[in-house]
């Protein structure tokens, strides 16, 4: 099997998303024959579209014009598909209209989707539904294991990567302030920056408007850092299982919960992702798509 991961954003390139680079990589570590963002297609091959966006409607076209057969499936993280913008500025506007209507080619067009959340189903044209899944997206929990804890007592992180106003940092800054906790904003940090702060932080604090599955709620959790989320994305089923405090848009508390005994930790594990896409790809072939 050969996979050809694209995207715009991974660790290599940006220091915006790992979650790429870790796919990349573990495909590599069970011996299948994974690239990263390759332009070249390969008979049979799969290639995997995270975000969407224009620049992977662009890809997508290129492959299509090679006569290679080769499958297509998108990977809708969270605000690539919901559009959720505070900023006014004309050319982001624009720039998030284009991407959202590439998306809808993509979703037409390729084999499959998948969305790392049902919460981003709605945004979803109805008449596609029938091709999108729900991949349970998981973290490294291997890496993270050799992350240092020193945990504050007052600090709870916050990551901010994005201007488009959606991480909602005013609700965080009044919870922290009113509860006597400190912020600490993540972002602009490489992976070893990223991991040593939040590993000493007392907890993570989630404020999102939209949200898909945001990988550092796992990756919090792994670290055994207290959670405090609104009920956004996948955050409230993740908190029901391993525990967090959910609060409400007014910063609120709405309900604690307790870490539940039916699940442990490789519930989050990336290797669920992985058996998922390869089972998935398998059940697709064998259905009689294969050329």
């Amino acid at each position: 099997m050969i996979i050809n991961q694209v995207s715009r954003v991974h660790a290599e390139k940006m220091n915006l998303n790992p979650i790429v680079s870790i796919l990349h990589r573990k495909f590599r570590n069970i011996s299948v024959e994974s690239h990263l963002n390759s332009y070249e297609v390969r008979q049979n091959q799969l290639n995997i579209y995270h975000f969407g966006g224009l620049y992977c409607l662009l890809v997508f076209f290129k492959f299509k014009a090679i006569k290679a057969h080769s499958y297509n499936v998108v990977v809708f993280h969270g605000t690539d598909l919901h559009r959720f913008n505070k900023d006014l500025s004309v050319i982001n506007r624009l720039k998030s209209y284009l991407n959202y209507l590439s998306n809808i080619v993509l979703i037409q067009y390729s084999d499959y989707t998948y969305l790392v959340s049902d919460s981003l189903m709605p945004y979803v044209p109805k008449l596609m539904l029938k091709k999108v899944k729900i991949l349970n997206l998981g973290v490294d929990l291997e890496s993270l294991q050799d992350i240092h804890r020193a945990s504050s007592s007052k600090s709870l992180a916050f990551v901010n990567n994005n201007n488009r106003g959606v991480k909602n940092y005013p609700l965080a800054k009044r919870f922290v302030d009113t509860h006597n906790l400190k912020i600490n904003v993540l972002m602009g940090l490489n992976q070893k920056e990223f991991f040593a702060q939040l590993g000493s932080s007392y907890g993570l604090i989630v404020t999102s408007f939209q949200e898909g599955s945001p990988n550092v709620l796992k990756e919090a959790l792994a670290l055994g850092l207290a959670i405090i989320t609104v009920d956004v994305g996948d955050c409230k089923s993740n908190i029901s299982r391993f525990g967090g405090t959910l609060i409400d848009y007014n910063g609120d508390i709405v309900q604690e919960f307790m870490a539940s005994e039916k699940y442990s930790l490789e519930y989050l594990s990336i290797d669920n992702t992985i058996s998922q896409i390869l089972n998935d790809f398998n059940v697709f072939i064998d259905n009689g798509y294969a050329i």
